[in-house]
């Protein structure tokens, strides 16, 4: 469709599937389509749900096209469900489209029983039918099909309500279904009878596991007209036999466990028809054309990245702008990651046409800027290292790399910007000097501040700084102050003023934090007011923050089918709600949540003491649904 091209949607993310499916020798990422239903991975419980969403969409992209009833003539029958009151004189007749049928198997032992038990339903017991006139009402039920589509889907309810155990069973008893079924049986005595309505099998989805969501699926497909099945499990695509198609899914003692949860049929005077016609042999043109573009982009920047390098570049500024662990976040995303500049830089340019063009993009003079070697510490820190002097200027980049930054997997650095111009030569950078890093807490403001980095005399005693300190948060001269070392992030360590950084075992690129000597007073104000108002505390709450995607169950309906939050594992289930609910502008007690790991779960139970830690379940990941009520 070319009004799609530009357009994104689930039809075009399915066109493209559809495409590489056709071109790529491996297999094909989902993501894209899964992202239109607010789903990372396709929530293998709601598989019903999902093709009722994905047929309503691909009919609502054709209206108004030569395809425009393609999707009701395919996959759209008629039926009449009739009731009739045993007590009262009350009978009801619907006559209504259906694109699916859902059968029990319930006391059944194969497709012929449930079709019937579907046909012929007594309503009585805690099922019985509602009347305006009359209440509850003992009654029957008939459903009359007055016609079968050409693709008729079969899903089979494998679980029933246990009392006992207040949950849903799975029924793993032995069921039979054919490869060819005659349905002409179960028509209407006044339906048209005039073509044959015998169906082969074409599909079957198999659900395997003890329960509804302790599970997995797996299909298998008869692509074509001949007897080749294919069995899609996972990543895995291999050929079966009919007989496992049939005898290995029919459940019981013979396949426990594993058992039929939908299957396909097709009409079989429809088969050459209905098979032909879904051969993708006309692409939309714009998206070949955009796939062969996006092809031979790879392909340039798979020559481009072996020829260039990455080269990170953190300045004061990005430092001060940074607002929690360590000196700025490249990768955790378990919290927010900080702005870092990035240049792509050949590999065999010199280290000074590097500091040129940094230079020039900062707009510093190149006399006045210094580079260090950022590496990693063994604590999962990183720190600015080594001073790159200017020894190296000939050198190429790669060489610097290769000789400085050890078995960094990519090259980062620090920039400083000095007062004055200096040459950076190995002796100079052999003094006692270390460059340290400040940060300030404020109980009040509940905040931690990175102010910038300051140098330091390795002899000089840690309380020399503490009028810079004060007068950089404008406290009064004679304000005591707390000292701690930001050494990882479960190791904040108090420091002795009197003591040197020498002693006090402080190198390049550690960082100092501090804040102003509460009196018992204050701290019993802060404590009475739920605040935290020690260092040590607050990188304590930090330690149990996380950033959590949120996402809806039904993405492509939503304005805001997928955002973050920053929150705290310990909030209880209220006050995760609450912040939810201020981020979508609705009402929290509308908001209902479910927790994903790997499977989907049950949704999550509103208990006011429960943590966000407990509703995570081991995930970073919460589906929401905002529901359509007044609570």
């Amino acid at each position: 469709m070319e009004s799609d091209k530009q357009e994104k949607s689930i039809v075009s993310a399915l066109q493209r599937i559809f495409y590489q499916l056709n071109i790529s020798d491996s297999s094909v990422e989902i993501t894209e389509l899964a992202r239109f239903f607010g789903w990372n991975i396709f929530l293998t419980s709601d598989v019903r749900k999902f093709i009722d969403v994905l047929r309503d969409n691909v009919a609502d992209k054709i209206k108004n096209t030569k395809a425009d009833i393609t999707i009701s003539k395919l996959f759209a029958g008629k039926k009449k469900t009739y009731i009739k009151c045993v007590n009262v004189d009350y009978e009801s007749l619907r006559i209504e489209d259906y694109y699916d049928i859902q059968l029990s198997v319930k006391g059944c032992k194969t497709l012929d029983d449930s079709f019937m038990k579907y046909m012929q339903v007594n309503l009585d017991g805690d099922n019985k039918y509602y009347t305006d006139d009359y209440g509850l009402q003992v009654a029957k039920n008939s459903v009359i099909f007055e016609s079968f589509p050409p693709v008729l889907h079969i899903h089979l309810n494998q679980f029933d309500y246990d009392v006992q155990s207040n949950t849903m069973v799975k029924i793993n008893s032995h069921y039979e279904f054919p490869m060819e079924i005659d349905l002409q049986k179960y028509l209407s005595p006044d339906a048209d009878k005039s073509k044959s309505h015998k169906y082969i099998l074409h599909g079957v989805l198999v659900h395997g596991g003890l329960s509804k969501y302790n599970c997995r699926y797996y299909a298998l497909l008869r692509p074509e007209k001949n007897h080749r099945w294919i069995k899609f499990d996972g990543a895995r695509v291999t050929p079966v036999s009919v007989k496992e198609v049939l005898e290995n899914n029919y459940g019981g003692s013979d396949s426990p466990y594993h058992n039929v949860y939908m299957l396909v049929y097709i009409r079989e005077s429809d088969i050459d028809e209905i098979l032909s016609s879904i051969l993708l042999e006309d692409l939309p043109k714009h998206l070949c054309e955009e796939e062969n573009a996006v092809r031979e982009q790879k392909q340039k920047e798979s020559i481009e990245n072996n020829r260039h390098m990455s080269i990170w570049v953190i300045t004061e500024e990005m430092f001060k702008n940074h607002k929690g662990f360590d000196i700025v976040n490249f990768n955790n995303k378990q919290y927010p990651l900080s702005e870092v500049s990035q240049f792509k830089f050949l590999k065999n340019r010199t280290y000074y046409a590097f500091k040129k063009m940094v230079a020039a993009n900062f707009e510093v003079p190149i006399d006045k800027i210094r580079f260090r070697i950022v590496k990693d510490r063994l604590n999962k820190t990183i720190r600015p290292h080594k001073v790159i002097t200017d020894d190296f200027l000939n050198k190429s980049m790669k060489e610097i790399k290769a000789k400085l930054a050890g078995g960094c997997s990519e090259l980062r650095l620090y920039m400083e910007i000095l007062e004055n111009p200096i040459i950076i030569k190995k002796k100079s950078t052999q003094t006692g000097e270390i460059i340290i890093f400040i940060k300030y807490f404020n109980p009040d403001a509940q905040s931690l501040e990175c102010l910038g980095q300051l140098y330091v005399q390795k002899g000089s005693k840690i309380n020399t700084i503490f009028p810079f300190l004060r007068k950089k948060k404008q406290l009064q001269q004679n304000t005591p102050l707390d000292i701690y070392e930001e050494v990882s992030l479960d190791m904040i360590e108090k420091k002795t003023p009197k003591l040197t950084f020498n002693k006090s075992v402080m190198q390049d690129g550690d960082i100092i934090c501090f804040q102003k000597t509460l009196t018992d007073k204050e701290i019993q104000e802060h404590v009475s007011a739920g605040r935290i108002y020690s260092i040590p505390q607050f990188y304590e709450s930090l330690f149990m923050n996380i950033i959590v995607q949120f996402k809806s169950k039904f993405g492509y309906k939503d304005s805001v089918p997928e955002f973050s939050l920053v929150l705290n594992k310990n909030m209880t289930y209220d006050a995760v709600a609450n912040h939810v609910a201020a981020h979508l502008n609705t009402d929290p007690s509308k908001l209902r949540f479910t927790s994903v790991s790997g499977k989907l779960k049950n949704d999550i139970a509103i208990i006011t003491d429960q943590t966000l830690s407990e509703m995570l379940n081991l995930s970073s990941c919460l589906y929401y649904e905002i529901l359509d009520i007044n609570v």
